[in-house]
């Protein structure tokens, strides 16, 4: 997946889960003002693993400041390019 392809289905994942429309999710706001506790958020990591192909850090899930942040190190993972594990 490209990383614009990431962060819609990062986009279109969230908004499924907090049930709420695509546009309701932004970007760039942090993932823990989205509003997911950390069961339904591993559950999107594992699911956004299993179509890349990679593991993504689990830290990645809280360290990143945005959903495009997370999208950006899913993208690295999945090349394994730097800062990969």
């Amino acid at each position: 997946m490209t990383e614009p392809e990431i962060q819609r289905w990062l986009v279109m994942r969230f908004a499924e889960e907090l049930g709420v429309p695509e546009s309701a999710i932004d970007l760039k706001a942090h993932v823990s003002r989205l509003a997911l506790d950390s069961v339904r958020l591993l559950s999107i990591a594992g699911e956004l693993e299993d179509a890349l192909g990679a593991v993504l850090p689990t830290e990645a899930l809280w360290d990143c400041a945005s959903l495009e942040a997370l999208a950006s190190v899913a993208h690295r993972q999945q090349r394994g390019g730097p800062g990969t594990a």
